[in-house]
């Protein structure tokens, strides 16, 4: 029986002193715990057939009462004296703490009840402590998610790449109290670096081994932070849309490490810090377009003003010009200038290239002209001058086609230069057709470059157009283009109708061609009829 005993003491941990002291400490002593002790001080009291039961715990001065159950004079009895008295018996408890009861139950039996309160105890205590951790695991994790909450709203309203770092990398640290970092931006293959607190690796090829042991949590990564004692990495985005790569590091010893639990807070945080540098760009991309498209809409207001208005009134003559952008901004450009005298300036040009730039160099070659012509005519050595003055104006690769044409109204006769631009048709009243041929290469494209001018006679009825390469080279679903040939012949059949319905016709009849294919260049035709009554 005394061996029975003694076993279920020591497999119920009876002699552990801090099992004692967790059960019995005076941080377990408020009204839940005490009624707890008591409950079980009766228990015990019933298991000993005593009537009075008292547990004390050491003190300074001797013994301070913890709980007790019955006869309540059993505390001032002890307090008279730390040895038992009377019929009280003492039970001494690993940790100097002391059960005294009134039964004359052998101490085998008093330790034998003990032990069996003492494992149902330490089984509560030990759910307690578990509970407590769970506790503490579900606070750490609220408090994570409320930081990572905070971070988000810190950062939502950032709208500029560099402020947007700054913030980024500085929350990281502070999330994971680390000292040092790295922000890294994936840009062709690579990880370049965009920001960094103390010292870090300027670029990492995303194969690169340091970015493969960061990602698998491997510590052996510190060299990207030089002379830290630990690291972290995660990377910032999903593999098929990732952005970059977010480095944390301690330069003071921390045990084992940054925690599986930091790579998880890391990794919320820089999901976060995705969608905010997703949100930077496209809020950039924004900017970027509608700076675009002012610049687009100043260039289109620009080249609209370089257009005429409305057709001059040319004695003798029926003029009209019509142009049509493939884009916002076009790059052709037509007008007319009256020399004074009877002579009449016609003009039009196509510029390499589309866009605002195309519309700039119109408006650099308007402005020369207007300079240009009312110093002199339009000849071979004008548009020499106007070649030179456009090569050193423009940048590289930059120039224009043109056909300059002046018309003599008294004599009949259109003088011109052809500067690289598709050839002109003169359509007889005949039927008959001539080529305008180009007499030179583009303007701007060849510093000093010669130029030749040709005339001919204008009969009444005869129809001049001048176009761009819109216009024959417009295709349709097949890639055919409109041609020359299609071209000519509109032109022929349609020599002796107003102009207005030769254009309409055309413009119809090369809409119809393409059949609903974009508009690949810009459009634009020149029509000059001498009246058949003059």
């Amino acid at each position: 029986m005394k061996a029975d005993a003694k076993n279920s003491r020591k497999d119920a941990g009876l002699e552990d002193p801090a099992l004692w002291a967790r059960l019995l400490s005076t941080e377990r002593r408020g009204v839940e715990e005490r009624r707890d002790l008591v409950r079980m001080l009766e228990i015990w009291g019933h298991a000993l057939g005593a009537s009075s039961v008292a547990i004390y715990a050491p003190a300074a001065d001797g013994h301070e009462l913890v709980a007790t159950f019955g006869d309540g004079a059993v505390a001032e009895r002890l307090a008279e004296s730390e040895s038992s008295a009377d019929n009280l018996e003492r039970v001494e408890l690993p940790g100097r703490f002391v059960l005294l009861h009134d039964s004359d139950a052998p101490q085998e039996k008093a330790i034998s009840a003990g032990a069996m309160l003492l494992a149902c105890a330490a089984g509560i205590i030990r759910l307690e402590e578990k509970l407590d951790e769970q506790n503490l695991f579900a606070m750490a994790q609220g408090v994570e998610l409320v930081a990572l909450y905070e971070v988000g709203l810190a950062i939502a309203s950032i709208l500029e790449l560099e402020p947007l770092v700054e913030e980024l990398l500085s929350r990281a640290l502070m999330l994971l109290e680390a000292s040092r970092g790295a922000l890294y931006q994936l840009q062709e293959g690579r990880y370049v670096l965009t920001l960094a607190r103390g010292s870090a690796l300027p670029a990492l090829d995303a194969g690169h081994i340091e970015v493969k042991a960061l990602l698998a949590g491997d510590g052996s990564a510190v060299a990207v932070l030089p002379g830290v004692r630990h690291v972290i990495g995660v990377a910032i985005g999903p593999t098929e849309s990732r952005k970059g790569l977010l480095v944390v590091g301690s330069e003071e010893e921390r045990a084992g490490g940054f925690s599986t639990k930091d790579r998880r807070t890391l990794t919320l945080f820089a999901n976060q810090a995705a969608i905010a540098l997703e949100k930077v760009r496209l809020h950039e991309l924004a900017i970027e377009k509608e700076r675009q498209d002012r610049e687009f809409e100043l260039a289109a207001e620009i080249q609209q003003q370089l257009l005429p208005n409305e057709m001059p009134q040319i004695p003798g003559f029926e003029v009209l010009g019509w142009s049509r952008p493939a884009r916002v901004v076009g790059g052709d450009y037509f007008t007319f200038r009256d020399l004074g005298e009877g002579v009449w300036a016609l003009i039009i040009g196509d510029v390499s290239g589309k866009g605002a730039p195309a519309a700039l160099l119109v408006s650099t070659v308007d402005a020369a002209l207007r300079v240009m012509l009312e110093q002199s005519r339009v000849d071979a050595e004008l548009v020499g001058r106007l070649n030179q003055y456009v090569y050193d104006a423009s940048t590289g690769n930059k120039y224009v086609t043109m056909v300059l044409a002046s018309l003599d109204i008294k004599a009949g006769r259109l003088d011109f230069v052809n500067a690289g631009h598709n050839d002109g048709f003169l359509i007889r009243e005949s039927g008959q057709v001539e080529r305008l041929e180009s007499g030179g290469s583009p303007v701007g494209l060849l510093p000093s470059a010669k130029y030749a001018q040709m005339s001919v006679e204008l009969g009444p009825g005869d129809l001049v157009c001048l176009y761009s390469d819109g216009i024959t080279e417009c295709e349709d679903a097949r890639g055919d283009e409109y041609g020359e040939e299609r071209l000519v012949e509109l032109l022929r059949d349609q020599r002796s109708k107003p102009l207005e319905e030769i254009e309409g016709t055309l413009n119809d009849a090369v809409l119809g061609f393409s059949a609903g294919q974009p508009q690949r260049d810009d459009q634009t035709v020149v029509l000059l009829r001498r009246n058949t009554n003059n």
